[in-house]
């Protein structure tokens, strides 16, 4: 899975278990509705300030994001090829 999607995945999940609306989320990180909605449809990502915003409106820290998304991406991820000489 590729990071973009593993963070949406991420994103949705925790902001449904928090109980919050998209549009909740966005009114508590002070990040603009179609950014969240893009953010969970895989479509951009965030930048450090934004995923610091998004963690704290939903009470967690964003290492444990960016440690969920990882998760999700290496558990697919191959090993990285050798250089040819």
């Amino acid at each position: 899975m590729k990071v973009t999607e593993a963070f949406a995945t991420v994103l949705r999940n925790r902001r449904t278990d928090a109980g919050l609306t998209q549009a909740e989320l966005a009114l508590r990180s002070g990040l603009h509705t179609n950014f969240i909605s893009r953010m969970e449809l895989g479509k951009t990502q965030p930048t450090l300030e934004s995923l610091i915003a998004l963690a704290r409106a939903m009470e967690t820290e964003a290492a444990d994001l960016v440690r969920e998304t990882e998760s999700l991406t290496t558990a697919t991820r191959r090993a990285p090829r050798p250089k040819q000489a």
